[in-house]
């Protein structure tokens, strides 16, 4: 256009009139142009991009709304950006409650460890052998338990018994308490009239009474004068039950009825809250509860009613982690045995657990001369030998030498060997 307004401009010599009504024109309709070209692209802007006047929005192909189509997708999906940016809803509470949990929150809580409860009703086997399940045979530990120690373990039920007898007893005048190793005492004086004793789950009350007296009575008493430290109180009750609790009261009237000890009343106390739950390793380091023997072997009839913990079976082996976990360092020192032979302090070497199981087979007896022909680096001129742990241990090892780590003594018996120290003179 704007080159035929300068021909046309150019061309005025020759008609000049129709030259400049063609120019005007020509100029005229630049100006539309310009003005409805200006006028779009100011619309353009002010409008939301990548729609169209008067025109429904374009669809948006599946792959770049709801990223890949997979094979069973056959038409595209249509999405607005706005409906593409929510997330996915949950279909019930439930899941909406289980995604907003942090990942420890859900986590399976039968893995946790669960105290025992204190106010349980239920008895407590008392722990007088923990046995360890290796991998060819059984480690057991004898332990030794107070009458404290029983209390804190026993049933809640128990303990009531305990708190209520212990309560009637020293309601009489010039009644003593003194609790030892086996039992709780209560003395006149000097002289012995009432103890408290756990035997196996029963609270057991002995009195100076004669069980001969009650035969035929409700109360079912047991002569216990057989045995020397019950001479002074031979009549002994059971508390098994609610009822026989109720009896023991009479009973203890039995007792001071013609005496100098008199009844007063007073104020029960709860002796049962000073003995709230505790597991056996805590009482080991109370000083509660003693070790009394550790040692290896299967475990014969008798002992069935014994209570037992048993650790998992192991075919792969013992490492030094699970033995410092299962064992404590005074069950591995009751489980060492002394050896006939003299220990000879001289030129010293050690030798790690795991080099002993892969030198020497299953149930093999183990020395310092047959290390010195097995191992080929051990030294030769070595004549004391100290087993140190590492690795894990899954052969029965019989194993002699002139000292140990204790955690190498954990890894040799829970693998079902025998650890024997030479003697030192």
């Amino acid at each position: 256009m704007y080159f035929l307004s300068a021909f046309l401009v150019s061309g005025g010599a020759i008609v000049p009139e129709i030259c400049s009504v063609a120019a005007a024109v020509c100029a005229a309709i630049c100006c539309v142009i310009s003005l409805v070209l200006i006028f779009r692209r100011n619309k353009a802007k002010q409008e939301p991009e990548g729609d169209s006047i008067g025109s429904e929005p374009e669809p948006v192909p599946a792959e770049e709304a709801a990223g890949p189509v997979t094979e069973a997708a056959e038409e595209p999906v249509c999405e607005t950006e706005e409906q593409s940016a929510q997330q996915p809803v949950p279909e019930t509470e439930a899941e909406r409650k289980t995604e907003d949990r942090p990942v420890e929150a859900v986590q399976n809580t039968a893995e946790r460890p669960i105290a025992a409860p204190e106010t349980s009703d239920e008895p407590i086997p008392e722990a007088a052998k923990v046995v360890f399940v290796s991998a060819n045979r059984l480690v057991s530990v004898r332990y030794d338990k107070s009458f404290t120690a029983k209390l804190i373990q026993t049933s809640q039920t128990n303990k009531e018994y305990y708190s209520a007898i212990k309560n009637e007893l020293l309601r009489y005048r010039r009644v003593k308490a003194r609790t030892s190793w086996r039992q709780e005492s209560f003395r006149v004086g000097r002289a012995l009239v009432a103890k408290l004793e756990m035997r196996g789950k029963t609270l057991c009350l002995y009195l100076a009474l004669d069980p001969a007296r009650y035969a035929e009575s409700k109360y079912l008493v047991e002569d216990a004068s057989d045995t020397k430290k019950n001479a002074a109180v031979p009549c002994m009750y059971r508390i098994k039950n609610d009822r026989r609790a109720r009896y023991a009261p009479d009973l203890i009237a039995d007792l001071f009825r013609d005496t100098e000890s008199t009844y007063r009343e007073s104020e029960p106390i709860d002796y049962a809250a000073q003995f709230p739950y505790d597991d056996t390793m805590h009482l080991v380091e109370r000083e509660l509860v003693k070790i009394v023997e550790a040692r290896t072997g299967t475990v014969s009839d008798e002992d069935d009613e014994e209570y037992y913990e048993e650790s998992e079976v192991r075919d792969n082996g013992v490492s030094v982690d699970e033995a410092e976990r299962e064992m404590r360092d005074e069950e591995a020192e009751k489980l060492v045995r002394e050896s006939g032979n003299v220990s000879m302090h001289g030129r010293q070497t050690i030798v790690n657990v795991d080099t002993l199981g892969e030198y020497f087979s299953e149930g093999e007896t183990v020395t310092l001369e047959d290390m010195k022909e097995r191992i080929p680096f051990l030294n030769k001129s070595a004549t004391y030998v100290k087993v140190l742990a590492r690795g894990r241990l899954g052969k029965s090892l019989v194993v002699e030498a002139d000292d140990y780590s204790l955690a190498a003594v954990k890894m040799i018996v829970l693998a079902g060997g025998t650890v024997y120290r030479k003697r030192t003179d």
